[in-house]
Parts: C-alpha cells; sequence; structure tokens
C-alpha cells in the first residue's frame, strides 16, 4: 500500500516535523523539512515502510460478492511537539487482477478478463 499526503507551509520560515499515517495496527512516520511557502508531497511506500505490505488483508468486495471492509486511515502533521494538521479517510482494499489475450492472432481481436478473487468478468472486442 502507498501513502500520499500533500504538505504545505504557509509560513516565511523553514518548518520541521513529522508526517504519520496510522490505520489497522500499522504506523509510518516520516521526518520532512518545509522551505518557507513550499507544497511538499510526501508518499510513504512499501519499500522505505514494509509494514504497508499487506499480507491477507481483509478486503472490499464489489456489491453481491462479499463484505465491503472499509478501513479508516489518519495522517497528521507535528511539528514543534503539537499537531498541526490531522485528515482521517475510510478506504477499501481490491485485489484485481487483469490480463488479455488475443482471440485470433495477427487481428485487432482480444479478451480480456478481469479477476476480482475468484470472481470473473470477460470482455471482447473485435
Amino acid at each position: 500500500m502507498t501513502v500520499r499526503a500533500e504538505l504545505h507551509n504557509d509560513t516565511d520560515t523553514a518548518v520541521e516535523g513529522v508526517v504519520r499515517a496510522e490505520f489497522d495496527a500499522v504506523t509510518c512516520e516520516k521526518k520532512v523539512t518545509l522551505s518557507p511557502r513550499e507544497t511538499l508531497p510526501v508518499i510513504l511506500t512499501p519499500n522505505e515502510f514494509p509494514q504497508l505490505k499487506i499480507d491477507h488483508p481483509e478486503l472490499w468486495w464489489p456489491a453481491g460478492l462479499g463484505d465491503q471492509k472499509l478501513h479508516r486511515i489518519t495522517v497528521s502533521f507535528t511539528t514543534s511537539g503539537s499537531v498541526s494538521d490531522t485528515q482521517s479517510a475510510n478506504f477499501g482494499i481490491r485485489e484485481i487482477t487483469e490480463s488479455s489475450t488475443a482471440l485470433r492472432p495477427g487481428l485487432a481481436s482480444y479478451s480480456t478478463t478481469t479477476d476480482w478473487e475468484g470472481s470473473r468478468l470477460t470482455s471482447g472486442r473485435c
């Protein structure tokens, strides 16, 4: 899972602080410095934070195929020992795979299959 946040320093001085993301039993923190009036995208990735690699997540299923499990994430920015801003949102985790197969080699025809953990949708095009 990748977490993205955008920080904005609305002051005329540099600001140092910590971005913190929390959901379920996962917590990630990253130290950042913003220049005066800077807008900074912050991206937390599984390469940098291994705890963002979620094994066997509780999935959000399409309507009629299973439960729509929602998780709640809170992202905050702390500077000088106090929380400057915090935002929370609900999100779902889906597992979707897709493959395409040529129906007739050399012609502009194909079949696409989308798989939601065992439930398949197939479409074709000529």
